[in-house]
């Protein structure tokens, strides 16, 4: 058995608390929620107003300035109804549309590496484009494998429906690859867990974890297969080509992966159908042709069944209202977290104020097929000296790795960081990453080495002026 991670998302088959917490948060990017122009207080002298402090936002500083924003308006006005998400997404929205697109094509790389956590943030970026082909190459730079979008299907579905067809291609090939590999180094479990799984039988210890690694597989096929029908670059012929490659990778393993996987898609339609562009008798046509109707069979499957039974991991039938979350994943994630979240204390944490940093998240399985990396907990010993790196390839691998990081966490991280990979992290450091770390406090290991950080800041601003 190989070591695949559990990476906290797990909706196909079942029904979790994130799904519940996704669906109560969904979105239309296209129209952001009107902002509260002005927040109750009590004294009239200090009322401030949201549009007050637009001046003063910025991409750099988006996060601290609009989390005490939020924070601000919840704590005067306790009857406020606009979630934290709307109410960022809004203030996101009114920040970027001051920008023109030739400015926000050269912001695009500092947003992907600080936006990492929200996702919807960076599909809103990508959608606020007026120039077609400058939204595809923001969209095809984009890494919807990484963590942080296995954590919000929606926003990674919308994004594939601006990819360029060889992005596209590109993502079916190293899916294709990284199933392949899964599967022949797990063939015997994966089989067994398969077999139960049609059969409505119980799975036990490491059968529980595999039904989560498939699902993922499963989940990720699904959205690059809606991404495809929703994109508008692609000519029909080339949807048609795209998701006959994608059929066909799907169909080289067991009927009963397939059947995983078109309950998946199916899953999918029913919980962001409101968003999805299309009409939905259209896009059960189409998806009906592209899985010789079984995308309809699963349609009907789930609309018979509504929980997760916590013994079998099976769907069972439940009343609407007494459904629950899957018990057996959630223990599962919770051991997994245990096990590979950092405990030292040695040096001073990174808090950010709107987000928890990303240690609590395993490394994905669909990204450790072309990794040596498997979990949080490997990547801080090998940066940290605990683990000797083996050779150049786990090398960049853990480059890469680093990058896939949130800003906190990477700024933890690079704190703790031995020889010449501290010097390769340091660089694979983004500006705007550095200077979100030194705003809200942050310090490197030493004086001298949060100097030369400050240094390389300057000398890259200078280099591109």
């Amino acid at each position: 058995m190989s070591g695949i991670g559990i990476n906290g998302q797990a909706k196909g088959g079942h029904i979790d608390e994130e799904q519940t917490v996704q669906q109560s948060q969904k979105t239309n990017t296209d129209k952001p929620i009107p902002i509260i122009q002005e927040q109750k207080q009590t004294e009239s002298n200090d009322k401030k107003s949201i549009s007050k402090s637009s001046a003063e936002l910025s991409l750099e500083n988006f996060d601290q300035v609009v989390a005490k924003e939020y924070s601000d308006m919840i704590k005067n006005d306790c009857n406020c109804n606009i979630d934290k998400r709307s109410f960022f997404l809004a203030r996101f929205n009114e920040l970027i549309s001051k920008m023109d697109d030739n400015e926000k094509s050269k912001k695009f790389d500092d947003v992907l590496a600080k936006f990492q956590s929200k996702p919807y943030l960076i599909l809103a970026y990508i959608r606020s484009f007026k120039d077609k082909n400058l939204a595809t190459e923001c969209a095809d730079k984009t890494d919807i494998i990484s963590v942080e979008f296995q954590k919000d299907a929606e926003s990674r579905e919308k994004i594939v429906s601006f990819m360029s067809k060889e992005k596209i291609i590109e993502y079916l090939d190293k899916y294709n690859k990284a199933f392949k590999k899964y599967y022949e180094e797990n063939k015997e479990i994966v089989d067994r867990v398969l077999n139960k799984i049609s059969k409505g039988q119980a799975l036990e210890g490491d059968e529980i974890k595999t039904k989560n690694d498939l699902q993922q597989y499963s989940e990720l096929a699904a959205v690059l297969q809606t991404g495809i029908v929703e994109n508008t670059n692609l000519s029909e012929d080339e949807k048609k080509d795209a998701q006959k490659k994608l059929d066909e990778i799907i169909k080289q393993y067991p009927t009963t992966f397939y059947n995983l996987y078109t309950q998946s898609l199916a899953e999918f339609v029913s919980n962001y159908q409101d968003s999805l562009s299309i009409d939905k008798e259209k896009l059960t046509e189409i998806l009906d042709k592209a899985t010789d109707n079984k995308y309809s069979e699963a349609v009907q499957k789930l609309s018979e069944k509504t929980a997760v039974d916590s013994e079998t991991g099976m769907l069972k039938n439940k009343p609407e209202e007494v459904v629950a979350s899957s018990e057996e994943k959630i223990e599962a994630i919770k051991q997994e977290i245990e096990v590979n979240t950092p405990k030292e204390s040695t040096l001073p944490q990174v808090e950010l104020v709107s987000e928890t940093p990303n240690q609590n998240y395993i490394i994905s399985p669909i990204f450790q097929a072309f990794s040596s990396i498997s979990s949080f907990k490997e990547l801080k010993d090998k940066i940290t000296g605990k683990t000797k790196i083996k050779n150049n390839a786990e090398e960049q691998s853990i480059i890469d790795n680093y990058k896939l990081q949130d800003t906190a966490t990477q700024g933890n991280l690079l704190q703790r960081a031995t020889g010449k990979l501290r010097k390769k992290l340091r660089e694979a450091t983004s500006t705007s990453a550095f200077e979100h770390l030194f705003a809200i406090g942050w310090k490197d290991k030493s004086v001298s080495a949060t100097k030369e950080d400050k240094e390389i800041i300057e000398k890259r601003k200078k280099e591109a002026a």
